[in-house]
């Protein structure tokens, strides 16, 4: 063989191993990527529903909150009405024994 022969050989091969040396290395660059990628995102998975449970139980806090809350102020309400429907009860019976009275002297006169 002559030396070009060889020379072109050579180098054919010497290409064919950097491309497939290449391709292994990016090959393998890939998949470090995609398995950072994975990793990444379950991740990012994990940390999403941390914190929507954690909303979730705040959520769920403040509205039993709420709910005792108003609990408290409807029978505030209640009591304080049942107080002035007493009152106005003793201050309407009050009211109709002294008309009562002031009919009976009327009528006595």
């Amino acid at each position: 063989m002559t030396s070009s022969v060889v020379m072109k050989k050579r180098a054919r091969n010497f290409l064919n191993s950097s491309q497939n040396a290449l391709t292994k290395s990016l090959t393998a660059q890939n998949e470090t990527l995609n398995q950072s990628s994975e990793g990444f995102l379950e991740q990012m998975r994990k940390s999403i529903t941390r914190t929507e449970e954690s909303l979730n139980a705040e959520l769920k806090a403040f509205d039993e909150a709420r709910q005792q809350e108003l609990e408290r102020v409807i029978n505030e309400m209640a009591t304080a009405l049942g107080q002035i429907a007493g009152k106005f009860t003793e201050d309407y019976s009050r009211l109709v024994s002294k008309m009562d009275a002031i009919i009976r002297k009327w009528e006595n006169r």
